[in-house]
């Protein structure tokens, strides 16, 4: 029994000597750390936590810094509300199973994490390499504890710590700064995730905001200035039904890195440490410029750094103030609103994205569902794209004055602004000109056609914003509203003349421009000879037209109906995406006609090659996509396979699936000629053949 009882004493001896000579990284129920004695070390050695002064000050604090660097840099302090004055602070395990650090003296609490998960075992309380301190329960290998640092940051982001929101326990992990060097104790300069529509990163001094990043858009968050994705540190975010937050990755994990919230100059600094310098450097923070200054230049103002002045109005925007520019008035609009789907949308890019505290999203919504759902609601000013990447998906949505906005051409997120109709109607210098036409009759008005002159233009102004007008109601008129509009069908209205009749400029009340076409009462195509009302088609005694355009029974038979201008806007769909007119197109590899080629592409799957290469970025291939089947279903060879023109218009406007089309009319092979002498045109009629005609 001696020698059994020697042999007792001498292992509990190894083991003590054990601990002091070699860094322990946790200790248990039965343990304690004393201020003035031992530290917990990581297993890496790379952080170490123990009791420690701050700057100048005599008050002990239980913080956790990093082993390596000579320079002592404290990540996390547990009782920076409740300092010791004295080295009397004792952590350990409690009776209840959660840390706490007790001044020894007076068996004072001074700090205590309370831990809402019951331990099934004995627990311990860890280090781990990541600077996370942890309780768990000892037969546990890791990944669920009872409670860790990471959940309780101080100013300091460490790698893969997380900032945001536990939605299912309603915990927040914000950073705040210390008061001073000395003080560890929260300051009034915190940074956080702001639960909303669309989650946002804000910066505060106190209660006010004074930075904020854009909302996240599926790779950064938009507006950045600094790339998320770079040689030394990748951002994540997560957003679901648990958890809403980000963090910071480090590429390269050898190197000591964190976020700090700098008190002195109210910046959250990146930092890295540099081992030749022996120091740490700033690899990057924000705010980076002036223009990053929360709402500096007010509702609808966009702050431009490199310009003078720095803050200028959105176009279709003006200083609210006068004289000395008070810009933290904004801007107003230049035409008001009419609140409902009269009004539209232009497109920006380049911007940084508006504040989206009042703000809605959603996952499932495309684009253009997310346009009809702003236009409906009176107080959405904008919609976006959630998720940018791919061909973007999501809608997010802005209610109420948009505000700080920067310009920033590095954010290739497109912003839909709502804009009055009559602002959008004053836009100038088209790219290209698309004329959408609605076809209505009214024998006592003698109005046949109007025709809306929508543009899609991309402006070359300051900071290359792109501009896209969406969204025109295309309504009935009165006959007085057209008059009025045409200046009473004045000849200096007159754009030109056609079988039908002559077509006139207007101009309407709201600054929208407009072609009207009216009937002629001398034309021999009137209405005695459009058919009946109850007829669907008729015969004309003269065919005259606009070669390239007529429907093949029209040009052929003289059978005229409505559905023979159906195949005249297919044509017009096919020549606005290709970029080429049907009359004279000659391809010289296969000898045909743009609806022979468009055909072609679209029987071998190669549809995007009709695209006109002019539209470059501008061009949303599955729009364009969509145009050409739409095209191709107008050109159905039998005027009962096409479409009427309300089914145009709603296939125009939808992502419904559409049937596939059939071979279209005049697909007959082309050889190049040349151009008759002009003293040579004959008058088509019925007996001459279509590849006689000229144009108008």
């Amino acid at each position: 029994m001696d020698i059994l009882s020697f042999l007792l004493i001498s292992l509990k001896l190894l083991f003590f000597f054990y601990k002091f000579a070699f860094a322990i990284d946790s200790i248990s129920s039965s343990e304690s750390i004393s201020d003035g004695g031992t530290t917990i070390v990581s297993v890496d050695g790379s952080f170490e936590l123990g009791f420690f002064s701050p700057g100048s000050s005599k008050n002990r604090y239980l913080g956790i810094w990093y082993k390596k660097v000579p320079v002592r840099t404290v990540v996390w302090v547990a009782n920076r509300i409740n300092p010791i004055n004295d080295s009397s602070g004792v952590l350990m395990i409690s009776s209840t199973g959660s840390p706490v650090v007790v001044m020894s003296q007076n068996k004072t609490v001074v700090w205590s994490a309370n831990s809402t998960k019951e331990a099934k075992s004995s627990v311990v309380l860890q280090l781990l390499n990541s600077g996370n301190l942890v309780l768990r329960d000892e037969q546990s290998s890791g990944g669920s504890y009872l409670w860790q640092s990471f959940d309780y940051p101080c100013d300091t982001m460490l790698p893969d710590m997380k900032i945001g929101w536990d939605l299912k326990t309603g915990l927040e992990r914000r950073l705040s700064s210390w008061k001073s060097p000395d003080d560890p104790s929260p300051g009034d300069f915190t940074c956080g995730v702001e639960l909303q529509g669309n989650p946002q990163i804000v910066m505060r001094r106190g209660s006010n905001k004074f930075y904020r990043r854009g909302p996240w858009n599926g790779i950064t968050f938009g507006g950045d200035s600094d790339s998320s994705h770079n040689s030394v540190f990748e951002v994540k975010y997560v957003n679901n039904e648990d958890e809403l937050y980000f963090n910071v990755k480090m590429i390269y994990k050898s190197m000591f890195s964190m976020v700090v919230l700098n008190k002195t100059r109210y910046l959250l600094e990146l930092l890295t440490w540099s081992e030749t310098n022996q120091n740490w450097n700033v690899y990057s923070y924000v705010p980076k410029d002036y223009c990053d200054n929360y709402g500096l230049c007010g509702a609808y103002g966009n702050c431009i750094t490199n310009q003078l002045p720095t803050c200028q109005c959105l176009e279709g925007f003006n200083p609210k103030s006068t004289g000395y520019r008070d810009w933290s008035q904004g801007c107003v609009r230049n035409k008001a609103l009419n609140y409902s789907k009269l009004d539209g949308f232009i497109k920006f890019n380049g911007l940084k994205l508006p504040d989206a505290t009042n703000s809605l999203v959603s996952k499932s919504m495309n684009l253009e569902q997310c346009r009809v759902k702003c236009l409906e609601n009176t107080s959405c000013m904008a919609y976006s794209n959630l998720d940018i990447r791919g061909r973007g998906n999501g809608c997010a949505m802005w209610f109420g004055d948009l505000i700080d906005i920067k310009q920033n051409l590095k954010n290739v997120q497109d912003l839909f602004i709502r804009m009055s109709a009559s602002e959008l109607g004053t836009k100038e210098r088209p790219k290209m000109k698309i004329v959408v036409i609605v076809i209505a009759t009214a024998a006592v008005a003698g109005v046949l056609i109007v025709g809306y002159y929508i543009y899609k233009k991309k402006s070359e102004g300051k900071g290359r914003t792109d501009h896209k007008i969406e969204d025109l109601e295309l309504p009935l008129f009165k006959l007085n509203t057209i008059a009025n509009a045409t200046n009473n069908f004045s000849f200096n209205n007159k754009l030109g003349e056609g079988g039908f009749g002559p077509v006139y400029k207007g101009t309407l009340v709201d600054g929208q421009e407009i072609a009207v076409k009216r009937l002629s009462k001398i034309s021999t195509q009137g209405i005695n000879e459009i058919f009946n009302g109850d007829q669907n088609e008729g015969n004309t005694n003269r065919v005259v037209g606009t070669y390239g355009y007529m429907a093949p029974e029209y040009a052929i038979d003289g059978i005229f109906s409505i559905k023979s201008d159906i195949f005249s806007f297919g044509i017009l769909l096919l020549e606005l995406v290709s970029g080429k007119k049907n009359r004279g197109f000659y391809h010289p590899d296969y000898n045909l006609s743009l609806i022979g080629y468009a055909w072609k592409l679209w029987k071998e799957g190669r549809p995007l090659e009709l695209i006109d290469p002019f539209l470059g970025e501008s061009c949303n291939e599955l729009e364009a996509i969509r145009c050409i089947h739409i095209g191709l279903l107008c050109l159905e060879h039998q005027p009962d396979d096409r479409p009427s023109m309300s089914s145009v218009v709603l296939m125009l406007g939808s992502d419904n699936a559409l049937p596939e089309p059939k071979q279209p009319g005049f697909l007959m092979d082309r050889i190049p000629q040349l151009q008759p002498d002009s003293s040579n045109k004959p008058e088509f009629s019925n007996e001459v053949t279509i590849s006689m005609l000229e144009a108008r």
